[in-house]
């Protein structure tokens, strides 16, 4: 999905999330809104699909990181919150695959003969593209060649 594309959905859901209640949604969907304009801005032009979904994997990355450091300081409400924030940006990728599914896509480009870690990350990235989170994929893949 281009920016474009993603800055409208957002500007519809700011619309429906007017309502008291719901404005730890809202402001997400400002934070995301307002990533996606900074970096058209930057970058002086809309984002390309593959940039966007790159922009969305950070911010997701790091509300994870966010999520831990108030998790061990003991910030129960701000990881929360957080949480909150990351489940409504999840809602914008595509469909995270299964483990079962990257090892069966992992397994197939093992069965071609091909042993190199690398190469075989390079291939399952090609194959599922932001399906799945590297640090799942590399995992599966060293487990499946120790095998």
């Amino acid at each position: 999905m281009r920016s474009t594309e993603l800055k409208r959905l957002l500007l519809e859901e700011m619309q429906i999330a007017t309502a008291p209640e719901e404005k730890n949604r809202l402001r997400a969907l400002q934070s995301v809104h307002a990533l996606v304009s900074r970096a058209e801005r930057k970058k002086k032009r809309d984002l390309s699909s593959e940039a966007t979904l790159k922009l969305l994997l950070k911010t997701i990355k790091t509300k994870k990181a966010a999520i831990a450091a108030y998790d061990s300081q003991g910030r129960t409400l701000l990881a929360k919150l957080e949480a909150e924030e990351l489940a409504i940006v999840n809602k914008y990728l595509p469909r995270q695959l299964t483990e079962e599914e990257i090892s069966q896509v992992i397994n197939k480009i093992i069965a071609q003969n091909e042993t190199d870690i690398f190469k075989v990350s390079k291939l399952v990235k090609g194959v599922i593209g932001a399906g799945a989170e590297r640090k799942v994929v590399v995992r599966l893949i060293r487990e499946t060649l120790n095998e």
